[in-house]
């Protein structure tokens, strides 16, 4: 619990006083919500209550997603 507290401290003196470090923390981010925002325009319906009750339907349904916003990405 001590390590987490002394890494959580680390990582915010690190991003008060390194603009450089804000800027990659946001571009990162950025990009992270941008594949997001991809994800959301792709699927745009719902599963249907048949589809998708186990978790591996689910995950099936997750990886389909995943590979199209791949695909559209690359």
């Amino acid at each position: 619990m001590q390590l987490g507290k002394l890494l959580r401290t680390a990582f915010l003196a690190d991003y008060v006083v390194n603009a450089g470090f804000r800027r990659e923390l946001r571009r990162v981010l950025n990009r992270g919500e941008a594949v997001n925002a991809l994800k959301r325009a792709i699927y745009t319906s719902r599963v249907g209550p048949a589809q998708a009750r186990r978790a591996d339907e689910m995950l099936a349904v997750a990886d389909a997603l995943s590979l199209l916003a791949n695909i559209v990405t690359a």
